[in-house]
């Protein structure tokens, strides 16, 4: 381990003096993925990666062959004679990891993409300032969404708000890029059925729960197994789309297929992976949105359509995770609820009235989103690389 240390504060050391080319690194927190992949590709298309190199830093032999099919650079992480032959190289580091700028000089710019749009659950320095030193020191600018997002940022990274560039989200281009005909057909084509016979669709789509990762399972079992739900579901045509954590999709198409669900639809990790695919590419296609406290109800603001908080465990996540923003009630524009009766209750209301949330939902989208268009790719593209 001293060693290691050692060999690392010497490649720094060697890493300052070695000039630097025209090379841009691109690495996300899955292979290939998220915002770096989005802006990534419009940098190909507008020709900067061919007055740069563009190359991706990868993890799985998976995030290796989908760089390469599409015709890029891809090196692996592990392999250490490529790792110091572009890093000690590259100008450039785009990434959603933060610290992932490994033996990074001062000579060399870090550009965070991030991978969530912050507001609700603590993180940062919120939950232990101890790890800023060594995590969040790298990185030279972070691109956000708006001027009250910039202030979340700058206190949860402890750094110089003015480093902080308000751009708007590559993968939020997507959302403005994509018709409601394509994000439907994209949806149907990920779930492999026919879904022109629902009059309405929906996603349930909770965050992940650090201290319980059981919590998305036994709540999504709690809902295919009360039959009044299911009930609901066939009554009104609507579709019920979840993501379960890879391990259990097999365990719950098993449940579905027993109980005769035709109403429920998995949207496998494989499909999004494989496709290079966000969540954002189906919100078109989406009418009404469950969450809880996890960023993807943010972004789905910019289509200004019915959100329900489905938050059975409120005060133990407010108690083991915490919030950065308080109350939770104010900042959260749609029907609360914590047990599926509500929850029924809360569907049927967005569907005879989706505007009653819409002036809560324009206020708040009007503070997460400088811009509503699909331009933050150019912005960030202009402003690094004009």
């Amino acid at each position: 381990m001293k060693d290691s240390k050692i060999a690392k504060r010497l490649i720094k050391s060697l890493n300052n003096i070695i000039p630097k080319k025209d090379i841009i690194l691109f690495y996300s927190q899955y292979d290939y993925y998220d915002n770096p992949y989005y802006l990534y590709q419009k940098m190909r298309e507008t020709k900067i990666c061919e007055d740069f190199q563009c190359v991706w830093i990868v993890d799985t032999p998976d995030g290796f062959e989908r760089v390469v099919r599409d015709g890029g650079i891809a090196i692996f992480r592990k392999n250490t004679k490529d790792m110091l032959k572009y890093i000690t190289k590259a100008r450039y580091f785009v990434t959603s990891v933060t610290g992932g700028a490994w033996w990074k000089s001062k000579n060399q710019i870090e550009i965070l993409l991030d991978h969530g749009i912050p507001l609700q659950k603590k993180m940062g320095a919120y939950v232990d300032a101890t790890i800023m030193p060594e995590t969040w020191k790298y990185f030279d600018y972070a691109v956000t969404t708006s001027h009250f997002t910039r202030v979340l940022h700058s206190s949860f990274y402890q750094i110089n708000p003015f480093k902080i560039i308000i751009t708007g989200m590559p993968r939020d281009d997507i959302i403005f890029e994509i018709g409601e005909k394509y994000s439907l057909k994209l949806l149907e084509d990920a779930l492999k059925v026919s879904i022109d016979t629902f009059e309405y669709k929906l996603f349930y789509l909770p965050t992940f729960r650090s201290f319980n990762n059981l919590y998305t399972k036994n709540q999504i079992m709690k809902i295919i197994k009360n039959d009044d739900f299911i009930k609901f579901l066939k009554i009104n045509d609507i579709l019920f789309v979840f993501k379960p954590h890879r391990k259990d999709e097999v365990y719950f198409r098993d449940l579905l297929k027993k109980r005769g669900i035709e109403n429920i639809k998995i949207l496998s990790n494989d499909v999004l992976r494989k496709n290079n695919f966000t969540i954002n590419e189906f919100f078109k296609a989406i009418d009404i949105l469950i969450s809880d406290y996890s960023s993807v109800w943010i972004e789905y603001l910019l289509l200004n359509r019915p959100i329900i908080y489905y938050i059975p465990d409120i005060e133990e996540y407010r108690k083991k995770r915490g919030f950065v923003v308080e109350p939770f009630e104010l900042w959260t524009p749609g029907d609360k609820v914590k047990d599926i009766p509500p929850l029924i209750n809360a569907l049927e209301g967005a569907i005879n009235d989706p505007k009653k949330w819409e002036k809560e939902r324009l206020w708040l989208r009007d503070v997460m989103f400088t811009y509503k268009d699909n331009k933050a790719r150019e912005r960030i593209i202009k402003y690094f690389w004009g």
